[in-house]
């Protein structure tokens, strides 16, 4: 019996032993994972004991500064000065040193290289020659370039964060200001100052919330293209007033042979507008001969430039002329009907001829004035949207730089987001090392319960073994083999006895190492959680640079979408200074047909 409980009592004792070594080498393993994984981030770190010597650093730390086991914290007290590195030390509940570097030399290159963009697109801005102002959505200045402070005699410094109406243009605090207009979905108004005749461009700019940020206004000076335009209109009334002057119906028509103008005979003779004939095909007259092969327009296409029809008992002679483009192309056509019914108009005819040809010579010279206007307008039009191309390109080259320096502060935000994931990792597996390593203390302390069990029972085991002795002693020779058996049991009790205490002693030193160990992960622990939180903060500063860039980056793409909107504007003036070019020429070309037909007359 007594033998079947010590060797149940062995087998017990194995089996603790055995739990409790695959337990350590559990928390072996935990460990060295957690060093392979603070030796995994790029960041130097470094811990020191409460006596501040060596307890432990990265693969990092040791290549920078050559730690060693032998080293104290005193070799990296004096890095807390050091010009590429932040160090950032702190304390756990063990009084553990934790020493944890970032660099901040990538931060500060970050910040110089956005001062350096900033201060580069201002000098772009300040370059162009159209004044450029941007207000906030309580339309105060946040910034006026060079051309602004000239034009209004005022330094950038001085009017920003005032009202942009101190401006003092005759169209601020109007209906006619650029913003206001631009809220009621116009974008160009127009005002006049300094002697001249400025229009102002007006567009929302938004933030990177696609919201209304502020407004960005453009200023251009259009003196010159006022007047030409002006001047151009009073000379096109003058020729209008000359033909409507002229007794004898003149029409125009396009290669459509649709109506592009009528003098006031025509009206008179059709009982009809101009504006409602303007457009429609000239069969509209009615004539006998439209729409036939004597029809004025298709005998000067064979040739002939003169043709006659009967109409409301009369008789009406038609003389048709080709108008041709500064090219030389056909553009329309002429038409003069004169009433032929009575001779005796044939000396008011001349007299009207002689008029005309005066007045086609006036047209020529006029004609000619506007089209050099207009051609020299055009070449300053294209000049100015040439350089606004310029700039187009300056700034996309700007864009791309922004575009580099956002992609990569993104791929510094996302390294640090995964050594921080990494160092969460450690952190869980040091949570559960602990938690492995409390249920390793409860154990121990449940096989101290059952060893002390064990004490006991050797203990009464014994008592009953000297009982028995002295009564086989009093049954004398009778009891010599009972007194035998006593004396066998006695020593396999205290046996028993000496062995549950050896098994107690080396379970309380395994339990003391264990809560050395577990002192030692605490520490660790929160160690790693210090880790995880400088790795948060440098994540953000890098999320704020990476949010920074990608503002700045929007904020030039709206810039960008402006200035191609101004040069679509400017390339859109050009074209209109070429038609009004291309106009002129026509009308000289109209007026030369004019006197060749009053010379044939």
């Amino acid at each position: 019996m007594w033998m079947y409980i010590s060797l149940g009592l062995s087998l017990a004792f194995t089996i603790v032993l055995v739990i409790m070594s695959q337990k350590l080498a559990k928390l072996t393993k935990e460990v060295n994972l957690f060093k392979n994984t603070l030796d995994t981030v790029t960041t130097p770190i470094a811990v020191f004991d409460e006596s501040d010597k060596y307890f432990f650093a990265n693969t990092t730390a040791k290549k920078i500064f050559r730690l060693s086991e032998e080293d104290n914290y005193s070799k990296l007290a004096g890095q807390s000065n050091n010009e590429d590195l932040n160090m950032l030390t702190s304390k756990n509940n063990l009084n553990f040193k934790i020493v944890v570097f970032t660099d901040k030399t990538e931060l500060e290159k970050l910040k110089v290289l956005h001062r350096k963009e900033v201060q580069w697109l201002t000098s772009i801005l300040d370059a162009m020659k159209t004044p450029i102002s941007v207000t906030n959505k309580d339309m105060e200045w946040t910034f006026v370039n060079k051309p602004v402070e000239e034009m209004l005699g005022v330094k950038r410094s001085d009017v920003v964060g005032k009202k942009c109406s101190n401006w003092g243009a005759n169209i601020c605090n109007t209906a006619n200001c650029g913003i206001t207009c631009l809220k009621n979905g116009k974008s160009i108004t127009s005002f006049e100052q300094f002697g001249g005749t400025f229009q102002v461009y007006t567009s929302y700019i938004y933030d990177e919330n696609n919201e209304i940020a502020g407004h960005l206004e453009v200023v251009s000076d259009v003196s010159g293209l006022a007047n030409e335009s002006k001047n151009f209109q009073e000379k096109a009334y003058w020729y209008e007033s000359i033909l409507d002057a002229i007794p004898f119906p003149v029409s125009v028509t396009d290669n459509e042979q649709k109506w592009t103008f009528v003098n006031k005979a025509v009206e008179a003779m059709l009982s009809t507008t101009r504006d409602e004939l303007m457009g429609r095909h000239c069969s509209n007259w009615g004539a006998a001969i439209c729409k036939t092969d004597n029809c004025g327009i298709a005998c000067v296409k064979r040739g002939e430039n003169r043709t006659k029809f009967r109409q409301a008992g009369g008789t009406f002679q038609v003389d048709v002329a080709e108008l041709k483009s500064i090219s030389g192309q056909t553009v329309g056509y002429v038409e003069l009907v004169q009433d032929i019914t009575k001779l005796d108009i044939l000396d008011k005819l001349n007299v009207v001829l002689s008029n005309v040809d005066i007045a086609s010579a006036q047209v020529a010279e006029g004609a000619r004035h506007i089209a050099e206007s207009s051609v020299a307008l055009a070449d300053g039009t294209t000049s100015q949207a040439s350089s606004i191309d310029e700039l187009n390109v300056s700034v996309e080259i700007v864009s791309t730089q922004i575009k580099e320096n956002a992609t990569n502060a993104m791929n510094a935000k996302e390294l640090s987001n995964q050594s921080k994931q990494n160092a969460l990792t450690g952190k869980d597996e040091m949570r559960m090392m602990l938690d492995s390593m409390d249920a390793i203390n409860e154990s121990s302390a449940s096989i101290s319960k059952i060893i002390k069990t064990i004490e006991d029972i050797a203990f009464q085991t014994n008592l009953l073994a000297l009982n028995a002795a002295v009564e086989a002693a009093r049954a004398g020779e009778h009891g010599k083999g009972f007194a035998v058996v006593a004396e066998e049991v006695r020593n396999l009790a205290g046996r028993s006895q000496l062995s549950a205490k050896e098994t107690n002693d080396l379970i309380r030193d395994t339990v003391s190492k264990v809560e050395e160990g577990t002192k030692i992960a605490t520490s660790s622990a929160t160690f790693l959680n210090t880790i995880v939180a400088d790795f948060e903060k440098v994540s953000d500063i890098i999320e704020e640079i990476a949010s920074a860039s990608s503002s700045q980056l929007s904020s030039i793409g709206k810039i960008t979408d402006e200035i191609s909107q101004i040069s679509s504007i400017v390339q859109q003036n050009s074209a209109t200074s070429e038609e009004a070019a291309a106009a002129a020429e026509e009308l000289a070309s109209q007026a030369e047909v004019l006197k060749q037909i009053v010379a044939d007359a």
